[in-house]
């Protein structure tokens, strides 16, 4: 590298790009897709070694999150977390997933860091977890436009699930098991509203609200619908 960086430099990126191609080539497909909230983080090497790359990024309310491992939490209460985290205080919990190395706060700050990459967000598209379940036709049509790809009939009420995850590693806390229809959840879940307003409310959660949920503001309206793509959202009642 002393004598020859640039040189060398390349080859790096070669030699990465190849184990790329390598590993997802068995299929022969022209498009890959990598599932990992870990991804999020690596937006800028991926634009070093291939500035075409193109990520989707999902998001939800940060409360239904919350709810939503509380869930499934309170169905193992037998089994305790297996992220050190303080297993019978709803408070130590929620402080625990938002914590940076939190199984949410990790993938928010990688998130928040992509408003710091320049002109990084042209290879991510923001998708709206609540928009897909109001729509999803219209939401995947949009991401199949972002990938540049032909847009596929896709059957939202027999959808078949082709992965396995072993959720037994994580104490069941954190299922893979998807349904076979898309549908907005029904179940609610108590879930003290102090720690539901102090997640709306934190300083530090605050640019979430303003960038992906504006509707969530005061004054803003409740009933919009947003996609969120390149860092600008638009909604439409």
């Amino acid at each position: 590298m002393d004598s020859n960086f640039d040189e060398v430099y390349e080859r790096l990126k070669r030699t990465t790009n190849a184990v790329i191609d390598s590993w997802g080539n068995e299929g022969n497909k022209p498009i890959v897709l990598d599932k990992n909230r870990g991804s999020v983080h690596c937006a800028e090497w991926l634009r070093e070694i291939n500035p075409d790359f193109k990520m989707i990024v999902t998001v939800r309310d940060l409360r239904d999150i919350f709810t939503s491992i509380e869930k499934q939490h309170r169905k193992t209460l037998m089994l305790n977390h297996p992220d050190g985290m303080n297993h019978n205080i709803v408070d130590a919990r929620a402080s625990a997933l938002f914590a940076e190395n939190g199984i949410i706060g990790t993938p928010l700050k990688g998130i928040y860091n992509l408003g710091d990459i320049p002109n990084i967000m042209k290879n991510v598209f923001i998708w709206r977890y609540e928009d897909f379940i109001l729509d999803p036709k219209k939401t995947t049509d949009i991401v199949f436009d972002f990938l540049g790809v032909d847009v596929c009939d896709i059957d939202f009420n027999n959808i078949v699930q082709s992965t396995n995850e072993s959720d037994s590693y994580y104490n069941m806390k954190y299922i893979h098991k998807i349904k076979n229809s898309v549908e907005k959840p029904t179940s609610e879940l108590p879930i003290s509203p102090r720690i539901l307003n102090h997640i709306t409310n934190n300083k530090d959660l605050k640019w979430f609200y303003e960038q992906y949920y504006p509707e969530t503001i005061e004054g803003k309206s409740s009933n919009a619908f947003c996609i969120s793509a390149n860092v600008t959202t638009t909604c439409s009642s």
